[in-house]
Protein backbone atom coordinates (compact mmCIF):
# COMPACT_ATOMS: atom_id res chain seq x y z
CA UNK A 1 0.00 0.00 0.00
CA UNK A 2 1.39 3.34 -1.06
CA UNK A 3 -0.11 6.80 -1.55
CA UNK A 4 -1.42 5.87 -5.01
CA UNK A 5 -3.35 2.93 -3.58
CA UNK A 6 -4.81 5.11 -0.82
CA UNK A 7 -5.81 7.67 -3.47
CA UNK A 8 -7.53 4.94 -5.47
CA UNK A 9 -9.37 3.64 -2.37
CA UNK A 10 -10.53 7.13 -1.42
CA UNK A 11 -11.82 7.71 -4.93
CA UNK A 12 -13.72 4.40 -4.98
CA UNK A 13 -15.21 5.00 -1.54
CA UNK A 14 -16.25 8.51 -2.51
CA UNK A 15 -17.98 7.23 -5.66
CA UNK A 16 -19.87 4.62 -3.66
CA UNK A 17 -20.84 7.28 -1.10
CA UNK A 18 -22.18 9.58 -3.83
CA UNK A 19 -24.17 6.70 -5.31
CA UNK A 20 -25.43 5.52 -1.91
CA UNK A 21 -26.46 8.95 -0.67
CA UNK A 22 -28.36 9.68 -3.87
CA UNK A 23 -29.90 6.22 -3.87
CA UNK A 24 -31.04 6.46 -0.26
CA UNK A 25 -32.71 9.83 -0.82
CA UNK A 26 -34.38 8.85 -4.10
CA UNK A 27 -35.59 5.47 -2.81
CA UNK A 28 -36.98 7.03 0.34
CA UNK A 29 -38.75 9.74 -1.64
CA UNK A 30 -40.19 7.22 -4.12
CA UNK A 31 -41.35 4.57 -1.65
CA UNK A 32 -41.82 6.41 1.64
CA UNK A 33 -39.78 3.71 3.39
CA UNK A 34 -36.69 4.79 5.29
CA UNK A 35 -33.49 3.47 3.75
CA UNK A 36 -32.60 1.98 7.15
CA UNK A 37 -35.86 -0.04 7.17
CA UNK A 38 -35.64 -1.18 3.54
CA UNK A 39 -33.97 -4.45 4.54
CA UNK A 40 -36.95 -5.42 6.69
CA UNK A 41 -39.27 -4.93 3.72
CA UNK A 42 -36.98 -6.96 1.46
CA UNK A 43 -36.96 -9.87 3.90
CA UNK A 44 -40.75 -10.10 3.63
CA UNK A 45 -40.82 -10.17 -0.20
CA UNK A 46 -37.90 -9.24 -2.48
CA UNK A 47 -38.97 -6.46 -4.82
CA UNK A 48 -37.55 -3.93 -7.22
CA UNK A 49 -39.18 -0.50 -7.53
CA UNK A 50 -42.27 -1.89 -5.82
CA UNK A 51 -42.63 -4.85 -8.16
CA UNK A 52 -42.27 -8.25 -6.47
CA UNK A 53 -39.56 -10.62 -7.66
CA UNK A 54 -41.24 -14.04 -7.48
CA UNK A 55 -38.99 -17.04 -7.06
CA UNK A 56 -36.02 -15.04 -5.81
CA UNK A 57 -34.95 -15.03 -2.19
CA UNK A 58 -32.71 -12.53 -0.48
CA UNK A 59 -30.00 -15.21 -0.38
CA UNK A 60 -30.19 -15.73 -4.15
CA UNK A 61 -30.06 -12.00 -4.79
CA UNK A 62 -27.04 -11.74 -2.49
CA UNK A 63 -25.17 -14.45 -4.40
CA UNK A 64 -25.98 -12.78 -7.73
CA UNK A 65 -24.63 -9.50 -6.40
CA UNK A 66 -21.48 -11.11 -4.96
CA UNK A 67 -20.70 -12.85 -8.24
CA UNK A 68 -21.33 -9.78 -10.40
CA UNK A 69 -19.44 -7.37 -8.13
CA UNK A 70 -16.62 -9.88 -7.69
CA UNK A 71 -16.19 -10.13 -11.45
CA UNK A 72 -16.28 -6.35 -11.90
CA UNK A 73 -13.75 -5.80 -9.12
CA UNK A 74 -11.48 -8.50 -10.56
CA UNK A 75 -11.68 -6.91 -14.01
CA UNK A 76 -10.96 -3.45 -12.58
CA UNK A 77 -7.98 -4.60 -10.57
CA UNK A 78 -6.53 -6.44 -13.58
CA UNK A 79 -5.64 -3.06 -15.10
CA UNK A 80 -2.02 -2.26 -14.25
CA UNK A 81 -2.06 1.43 -15.18
CA UNK A 82 -2.98 3.31 -11.98
CA UNK A 83 -4.54 6.24 -13.83
CA UNK A 84 -6.76 3.98 -15.94
CA UNK A 85 -7.84 2.10 -12.82
CA UNK A 86 -9.02 5.35 -11.24
CA UNK A 87 -10.35 7.05 -14.38
CA UNK A 88 -11.24 4.42 -17.00
CA UNK A 89 -12.95 6.80 -19.43
CA UNK A 90 -14.76 5.23 -22.38
CA UNK A 91 -18.26 4.20 -21.31
CA UNK A 92 -17.66 5.89 -17.94
CA UNK A 93 -17.27 9.27 -19.67
CA UNK A 94 -20.26 9.17 -22.04
CA UNK A 95 -20.42 12.92 -22.59
CA UNK A 96 -16.66 13.18 -23.18
CA UNK A 97 -16.02 15.79 -20.48
CA UNK A 98 -12.57 14.46 -19.58
CA UNK A 99 -11.66 13.09 -23.02
CA UNK A 100 -12.17 16.50 -24.65
CA UNK A 101 -10.60 18.57 -21.87
CA UNK A 102 -7.07 19.93 -21.59
CA UNK A 103 -4.81 18.97 -18.69
CA UNK A 104 -5.88 21.91 -16.51
CA UNK A 105 -9.60 21.16 -17.00
CA UNK A 106 -9.03 17.45 -16.31
CA UNK A 107 -7.33 18.32 -13.03
CA UNK A 108 -10.23 20.61 -12.10
CA UNK A 109 -12.82 17.92 -12.89
CA UNK A 110 -10.93 15.26 -10.93
CA UNK A 111 -10.55 17.61 -7.97
CA UNK A 112 -14.26 18.46 -8.06
CA UNK A 113 -15.17 14.76 -8.12
CA UNK A 114 -12.99 14.08 -5.09
CA UNK A 115 -14.40 17.06 -3.17
CA UNK A 116 -17.97 15.99 -3.92
CA UNK A 117 -17.09 12.45 -2.89
CA UNK A 118 -15.64 13.57 0.42
CA UNK A 119 -18.80 15.56 1.09
CA UNK A 120 -20.90 12.49 0.23
CA UNK A 121 -18.87 10.37 2.67
CA UNK A 122 -19.64 12.88 5.41
CA UNK A 123 -23.29 12.82 4.31
CA UNK A 124 -23.38 9.02 4.59
CA UNK A 125 -21.95 9.29 8.09
CA UNK A 126 -24.65 11.79 9.02
CA UNK A 127 -27.58 9.78 7.65
CA UNK A 128 -26.16 6.64 9.30
CA UNK A 129 -26.11 8.43 12.66
CA UNK A 130 -29.64 9.68 12.05
CA UNK A 131 -30.80 6.16 11.14
CA UNK A 132 -29.49 4.95 14.50
CA UNK A 133 -31.88 7.40 16.16
CA UNK A 134 -34.82 6.30 13.97
CA UNK A 135 -34.81 9.10 11.41
CA UNK A 136 -34.70 8.75 7.65
CA UNK A 137 -32.90 10.80 5.01
CA UNK A 138 -35.86 13.05 4.32
CA UNK A 139 -37.74 15.01 7.00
Amino acid sequence: FDIDRFRECELLHSRWAMLGLTGAAVAEAATGISWADAGKVELEQPQYLGFPLPGLTVGTLTWIEVILMGYLEFARSAELDQDKRCYPGGAFDPLGYVANADAEEQFRLKTAELKHGRLAMVGMLIISAEAATGHGVLP
